[in-house]
This record gives structure tokens, sequence and C-alpha cells, in this order.
């Protein structure tokens, strides 16, 4: 019953031997069919910034769907043209800025908002999660040039300034691990901000191998919650 119900009808010959989650995931991604996010429960609102093709976003809406709730893409930030034009076509944001983020947010930390911040908090409106994965190039243990002193290191803070431009109910900030020991301390700077605004924060370096992946790759997570109680949920 569960392989007739696929979006993808696998035959036995390729699942025999396979577990469940397994079937599921192959299923799910030889589908041809966007998955249908139903709002039984509510709808969640999403920013994606440094949003490259959609990564973050894509978990993102798949717990959304999990859990019967809509996503709903507000708006996305993205340097580079063809991954935002991919972004663009599988998630069909609100609004889409393809260029440099501090062309949309360039005010220090604890600045009063620019006027062109002002009208992005009012244009955008209510965020439920704001989520980001900033260059991670200079912090790159496979960088042997700009290694933990690359100008684009400091983009990390925007983050933190987007935070406190929409006040989202979360932040979820991805890079690799080398970041936290980035010689500008922007990672430091940036956690700190996030409690002076009043998140509750849970920093977890996770490695793909553990979810399925066929590779190691570790990331670090910065999770940043107002809700204190949803914090004791949260299982490494």
């Amino acid at each position: 019953d569960v392989l007739q119900s696929l979006p993808v009808k696998i035959s036995s010959s390729n699942w025999v031997g396979e577990n469940p989650s397994d079937i599921f995931d192959k299923s799910w991604m030889l589908s041809a069919d966007w998955p249908d996010y139903k709002a039984r429960f509510g709808n969640v609102k999403i920013v994606d910034l440094f949003s490259g093709c959609g990564g973050m976003s894509l978990g993102i809406a798949e717990a959304c769907r999990a859990l019967g709730k809509k996503p709903i893409h507000l708006l996305s930030v993205e340097w580079d043209a063809i991954s935002g034009e991919v972004y663009n076509k599988n998630f069909n944001p609100r609004h889409q800025h393809i260029g440099d983020i501090v062309d949309l947010m360039s005010g220090d930390l604890s600045s009063p908002f620019s006027e062109q911040e002002k009208a992005l908090k009012t244009q955008v409106g209510k965020v439920d999660i704001l989520c980001g994965g900033p260059p991670c190039q200079g912090n790159s243990d496979l960088n042997n040039v700009t290694r933990r002193n690359d100008p684009r290191n400091s983009l990390y803070e925007r983050m933190a300034r987007a935070a406190e431009i929409f006040d989202p109910e979360c932040v979820l900030i991805e890079n690799v691990p080398g970041v936290k020991r980035d010689k500008t301390g922007v990672f430091t700077k940036t956690i700190n901000f996030l409690e002076e605004l009043g998140y509750q924060l849970q920093i977890v370096t996770l490695n793909a191998a553990d979810f399925g992946v066929a590779q190691s790759r570790k990331r670090t997570f910065v999770i940043a919650l107002k809700e204190v109680s949803a914090l004791s949920h949260f299982e490494e």
C-alpha cells in the first residue's frame, strides 16, 4: 500500500532490501510533481538570504508539509543570477533580490534603520523563519589563501541585521565549522547580538553522512528562537 501511494511507482526489483525511508526518498527525488503543501494548521512565512537555488527553503518547506503547514516564501536574496532564477522557478517568492545583500540591508547592528531597510520591512511583513547560508569560502579549510580572514566573512553579520529588521520567531544560519574560528570575530558578534535581541540559541555541528548523504559533509547551524521552551525539544 505504501509503495502504491508514492509519487513515483518503484518496481520491486528496485526496492528489495531497501528500508522504507530510502524507498520514500527515491520516489520523492524522482517525482516530476511538486508536493502538495496544504495549510491544515496554518502558514509559515519564510525569508531566505544567500538563498542559492533553495536548499534550505526546500528543507523548511518539507518540514512544514510534515507538520501540515503551508510554507509562504516572502523574500529571497541571492548574488548569483542563475541560482536565483532556479529559486524563483521552484518557490516563486513574493519578492526576490538578485544582487548584493548590502544594497538592501546596509545598516550597522543597532543603528537606526535606513529608508531602504524600513521599506523592506514594510514590504515583506511578518516573518516566522529567517534562514540563510552566508558565503563559506572564506572559512573553508580548503581555502589556503584567505582562510578565516576573508572579506566575504563579514556578510555573516547581515543575518543578525536581518533579524533586527524582520524580528522573526526563528533564525537559522548555516556555515562551515570553521566559521567559529573566523579572525574577524563576526561569528561571536552575530551570536552576541542575537542574544541581545532576545533569542535563545542552540549551536550545533551536524554531518550530512549521518542523515543519509553519501559523503562526510559537516556544517555548523545556529538556531535562534524567541520561544525558550522550543529548545527543550531539540536533540543534537
